[in-house]
């Protein structure tokens, strides 16, 4: 039993608008384009809604190419019986898919498509793809040119145009530049053209490209011989100086201009003897035309406090003061904190302390062990009133601990080695205002409640008063009868009223129900009308059903805009198929705008009579809906 129910309260006019709205949503979804997002197979919800092919449909599919029945068990290269591609009588066609059936094709991007409407080939190379004779095909080729000579345009069915930069020449359209080159994508420019190679004159280039190439005598320059030093320019043209450009004060090379004039010709006298300029190292020699230290200095004796070292300007030098205040060792346990005194000799600072403040040991020190304890027997004091009768056992001293019970159930005893027995009175407060709290020496504490006037601690709770020994609020004041307004009650700051924005009361409503038969309520939807100019977010709220007692929460994609209806579907797993969803709403499940509830939630829509509410997130019921009785 299939009915659609309609609001008591909408009129003619109303009906007449909800007609128009369903056409137009039909019409609206025979031309939807196919998605681009790119899915390699289509989802659950898309493959309900693909028609099985009637007879003729799987005539031509036969016809196409006699290669299809490899792909229904000939094997490559055997020769074809016939047998799968043998015309069918209409008759013996069944149009059903039965579970496992591995030969059922699957859906096409032209599937349920009229002939001529937008489709998706899945080539992003191609354009204005449409459906013609039941197959996609595009209307024109994806233009990819960047135009930039610098990338190879491309394109890739699956990523579209893809632009790969080159290494080509280029004109980076400065005159001032020449050999220009692709790099990264861009055109990088080459050599200035107005260059003329002469450190004596400043080269400059114009906008239009003309060069100018002007002598100035204060310019540095080198001219082509290393032989000669402090070269200077003159009128343009670079002048040889008089110094010596072979000059070099170094003892392990010697250095000559050579037979040419222009180049100087270096000697190295490997094995000279040399002086790194470090005193701690001896018999430096020229090795590869650098002076390499020898051995090292070797400095007389050192000892712990005093030592030679080595300075590298002064060689070898007797300190005593370099080791003044570091730590060091005079070999004796019984002294600490021995230091270097500048003089080279160890001192120490202090004697050890032996002494471990224990009367059971007897306290020494040997230069070689360090400090010794004892043990001694006989009566001691552990400086503790907690104990009595001590006496020294094992190195320890040790008493028997006193008994510090007043027999009084209300103070707590305890022991404090040095005031002794310690009697606090008991804290018996419960923190509980409607409770009588006392002590009593025989059974400690007693909580007796009490009746009386209360304070709960709220600051939205009025009349609260003791019962049972707890206290009970008498009413909350929090509601301020504003039907857009979510009232709450605050511990610390009281009523809250928190004003809905925008509120949903007198502008959202149940426009129509879907309903049908099934016990899960799989397939039954609502329509939610807006009727102001704002735009509402239906994820938070809520349906709550009379015939089921309980609430099926909206959610996934809940936007409702300005004078919109959106319609959500009841959840199910899977998803229901066409046939399953009550009529007079979307043909399809993905075709609708939002879920209410969820898989085995319990709710149902009873199609023999209900009343459907829509709930705000502060609950409260922004409008109901009567399911009418058969």
């Amino acid at each position: 039993m299939f009915r659609v129910n309609r609001s008591y309260r909408a009129g003619p006019a109303l009906l007449a608008g909800l007609v128009l709205a369903i056409a137009a949503c039909g019409s609206e979804l025979e031309g939807v384009a196919p998605s681009t997002t790119g899915d390699a197979e289509p989802d659950q919800t898309d493959d309900a809604e693909v028609a099985p092919p009637d007879a003729d449909d799987a005539h031509d599919g036969q016809d196409d190419d006699a290669d299809n029945d490899d792909a229904h068990g000939d094997a490559p290269g055997e020769t074809d019986d016939g047998a799968d591609t043998a015309p069918a009588d209409s008759a013996d066609i069944d149009d059903t898919a039965e579970p496992g059936d591995a030969e059922l094709a699957p859906p096409g991007p032209c599937d349920g498509l009229t002939e001529g409407a937008a489709c998706d080939d899945g080539d992003l190379c191609t354009l204005g793809d449409r459906c013609v004779e039941g197959q996609c095909l595009p209307t024109a080729p994806l233009v990819c040119d960047d135009d930039n000579v610098c990338t190879d345009d491309t394109c890739r069915a699956e990523v579209g145009c893809v632009h790969l930069s080159n290494l080509a020449f280029c004109d980076d359209g400065d005159p001032c530049t020449a050999g220009d080159r692709c790099t990264s994508g861009i055109c990088r420019p080459g050599g200035e053209t107005c260059d003329d190679g002469n450190p004596c004159t400043r080269d400059a280039c114009a906008p239009s490209g003309a060069c100018s190439n002007v002598p100035d005598d204060t310019l540095g320059c080198e001219d082509a011989s290393a032989c000669t030093a402090g070269d200077f320019c003159a009128g343009g043209v670079c002048v040889s100086g008089l110094g010596d450009g072979c000059a070099e004060d170094d003892p392990c090379v010697a250095v000559a201009c050579g037979a040419d004039g222009l180049t100087c010709e270096l000697t190295m006298l490997d094995g000279e003897t040399c002086d790194d300029g470090d005193a701690c190292t001896t018999a430096d020699t020229c090795q590869g035309g650098l002076c390499r230290a020898g051995a090292a200095l070797k400095c007389p004796w050192d000892t712990e406090c005093a030592a030679f070292r080595c300075d590298r300007e002064l060689g070898c030098l007797l300190d005593t003061t370099y080791q003044e205040g570091k730590s060091c060792s005079d070999d004796d346990r019984c002294t600490l904190g021995e230091k270097c005194d500048g003089l080279g000799v160890c001192k120490p600072v202090e004697a050890a302390e032996c002494d471990d403040d224990n009367p059971c040991t007897e306290d020494s020190c040997d230069a070689s062990w360090g400090c010794e304890h004892s043990w001694v027997s006989g009566t001691c004091d552990d400086k503790s009133l907690c104990t009595t009768a001590d006496v020294c056992e094992f190195g320890q001293c040790r008493g028997t601990a006193v008994s510090c019970d007043d027999g009084d159930a209300c103070t707590t005893d305890s022991c404090d080695p040095l005031t002794g027995c310690q009697h606090l009175p008991l804290a018996c407060d419960d923190a509980n205002p409607c409770t009588s709290d006392s002590c009593e020496p025989a059974a400690g504490c007693r909580f007796t409640p009490r009746s009386g006037a209360c304070d709960d601690g709220l600051a939205c709770t009025v009349l609260e008063g003791c019962v049972a020994g707890v206290c009970v609020a008498g009413a909350t004041t929090c509601d301020d009868a504003d039907p857009c307004t979510v009232d709450v009650c605050d511990a610390e700051e009281g009523c809250l009223n928190v004003p809905l924005s925008p509120c949903p009361i007198g502008t959202l409503r149940i426009a129509a129900v879907g309903v049908n038969d099934d016990p899960a309520g799989v397939g039954q939807w609502v329509a939610v009308d807006n009727d102001s100019d704002a735009t509402f977010e239906l994820a938070g709220y809520a349906l709550r059903g009379e015939g089921c007692g309980c609430e099926a929460p909206i959610t996934r994609r809940a936007i409702l805009g300005a004078r919109a209806t959106a319609h959500g579907l009841r959840a199910s797993s899977p998803s229901p198929q066409p046939e399953q969803i009550a009529p007079g709403g979307p043909a399809s499940a993905d075709a609708f705008d939002f879920v209410f509830g969820a898989a085995g939630d319990g709710f149902f829509i009873d199609p023999s009579g209900d009343v459907i509410e829509l709930i705000a997130p502060g609950g409260e019921v922004v409008d109901a809906f009567d399911v009418d009785l058969p």
